[in-house]
């Protein structure tokens, strides 16, 4: 029986949404959010399977007029694809996809993270802040909260063995900025296959 995940990156204006079908990449864009929901539909067919969205959690964004849209947004979609027949829906939080990134590709991911530690110590030190270094001089150690975009793109280009392209040009699925994201999201699903919110 095909497998289709369907991941979405909800935004204020621009979403990305990326489809896996038993486990390889489909049709990918990025879109205005009101077109999320007929755009999915008219590429899926019959073939609906799950339909993931990146969750917003209060305690990893501030209240801006941006996070009230996209929350709005998921609220939306949330109700148009929970009465959609044949859809399963279900609701992610980015720090858990972020955590799973961080633990099924440690060899692309930790030198990342450490990297990106150390810049982040040394920008600290120089603002007169406390930099990532406990009492004996150590960075602390590499953690899943400091996987950034570029981190992820990274570890994504790993598991679905996709080339950089030559400067200028786009790479084979046409994955770009919010789509990324996505692709991050399905990718979770499709590998742990369970979420915080789930209708079946």
């Amino acid at each position: 029986m095909e497998k289709t995940v369907w991941g979405i990156d909800p935004g204020s204006s621009i979403c990305g949404v990326c489809e896996l079908r038993n486990g390889l990449i489909g049709n990918v864009f990025e879109c205005e959010p009101n077109k999320v929901y007929s755009r999915i539909m008219s590429n899926c067919g019959s073939h609906r399977g799950n339909i993931v969205i990146e969750d917003i959690f209060p305690f990893s964004n501030r209240l801006t007029p941006d996070v009230i849209d996209t929350c709005k947004l998921i609220g939306e979609l949330t109700y148009r694809f929970n009465t959609t027949e044949n859809v399963s829906l279900h609701l992610v939080p980015r720090n858990s996809i972020r955590n799973w990134i961080f633990k099924t590709v440690p060899d692309v991911v930790i030198p990342r993270v450490i990297a990106r530690m150390e810049y982040m110590d040394k920008q600290r030190i120089k603002q007169g802040k406390r930099g990532l270094r406990d009492k004996e001089g150590k960075l602390y150690e590499p953690h899943f909260k400091y996987v950034d975009d570029r981190i992820v793109i990274a570890a994504l280009k790993k598991l679905y063995n996709i080339p950089t392209p030559k400067p200028g040009k786009s790479n084979i699925f046409g994955l770009k900025d919010h789509s990324w994201q996505s692709l991050a999201v399905a990718a979770y699903f499709s590998h742990i296959g369970i979420s915080t919110n789930e209708n079946q």
